[in-house]
This record gives C-alpha cells, structure tokens and sequence, in this order.
C-alpha cells in the first residue's frame, strides 16, 4: 500500500477473493495493468521502471512507467524482461497484447502525438519487437488515449477523455479496415457515464 499488486480472482458461482497473482511478478512498486496472449503463457505489464531506495522517493523522482513480459515455466512466471522499446523520457504503459501475442498496442506519452498520451503499435517479428508506430487520427486525437484492448476479432477497445463522450474518460470501439482501424465510436450506456470508463 498505497501502491498496485496484480492479484486474481478465481470465480466460483460468480464470487470469489482476490489473491497476490506472483511474487515474482509483483514488485515494491506499481505493477499492472496487465495483459495475456489467449493461451495464458505470456503477460505484459505495467510497472514502474526503478525502484527507489525509499519508497516515499517515487513520486519525486518522475520515475516512468515501463511495459514487462513474463513467460509461464513450470507453473510460475519467468523474471520480467524488459519491452525493449521503454523510453527514458516518456511512459509506456498499459499493454494490449493480440491474442497470438504478435501485435502490442500501448499508450504512451512520447513525443511527436497526437495528444497527451496517444496509442502505438509494435509487431514481434523474429523475436523482436518493431519500432512502436503511432495509431494516429482517428483513433488518437487532442486528449489521451490509454487501456487499450484488442479482440481476437481485430476490434480496438480503448479509453479517451476526447470530446463527446459521457465524462471523463470514455471507452471507444474501433473496426479493424485493412491494417489499421475505422474511426472509434463511444459505447452507449450502460458501459458509459458520467465518471470515468
């Protein structure tokens, strides 16, 4: 506390208790949002880059946040490593991974967007990850862009604060068009409200 865990919920007849996901995913510092390939054999997550030597130093240090992937060996989870493409200047954060785990999209805050944190894409090929890509208009505009999703299906799910929306951040849906996307359109209520979603 006051920092974020990743923790999991094992449903059963829709309830359930949250449990610590991995000690040797969560860290002192903030980790998650998370992501999964559909097999459940790789995350990537959200955590801060450094760790300071007091924790009461992080946010004085405008330490970023960094993306991680994880592999499951054995029945636990492979120390993090590093996305390679992390920035020193900016954040990388809130990992959407394919369900094939070939395509990352994430929101960062690099320069050169569209706004103040835009979503980007990278591709694994031959085992490496490419020079993230700016989605661009229509799916970044003037605000921020975070959380994205991507459905087996191609269709991005993701968070704004653009205008039009409900209130503060609203989740958008964009229809995959050849290798990118259609224009993003807000989800009605109930998924929506005042608040942010």
């Amino acid at each position: 506390k006051p920092l974020a865990d990743l923790h999991f919920v094992k449903l059963e007849n829709g309830e359930g208790k949250a449990v610590r996901f991995s000690d040797v995913l969560n860290s002192p510092v903030n980790d998650g949002p998370a992501s999964f390939t559909a097999d459940g054999a790789t995350i990537c997550f959200t955590r801060n880059k450094t760790i300071p030597k007091r924790l009461s130093n992080l946010g004085s240090r405008m330490d970023h946040l960094g993306l991680f992937f994880s592999k499951r060996v054995d029945g636990g989870w492979s120390t993090p490593e590093a996305f390679p493409h992390n920035g020193t200047d900016h954040s990388v954060m809130h990992a959407g991974l394919s369900a094939d785990g070939r395509t990352l999209i994430f929101a960062s805050d690099m320069s050169g967007g569209e706004g103040g944190t835009d979503l980007y894409r990278s591709e694994l090929r031959d085992g490496q990850w490419t020079t993230p890509k700016n989605l661009g208009p229509p799916v970044n505009g003037p605000g921020n862009e975070l959380f994205p999703f991507l459905h087996p299906d191609g269709t991005l799910y993701f968070s704004s604060d653009r205008p039009g929306g409900s209130g503060g951040l609203d989740v958008l849906r964009a229809s995959p068009s050849g290798s990118g996307w259609n224009g993003p359109e807000f989800l009605p209520a109930p998924v929506n409200s005042i608040g942010n979603d």
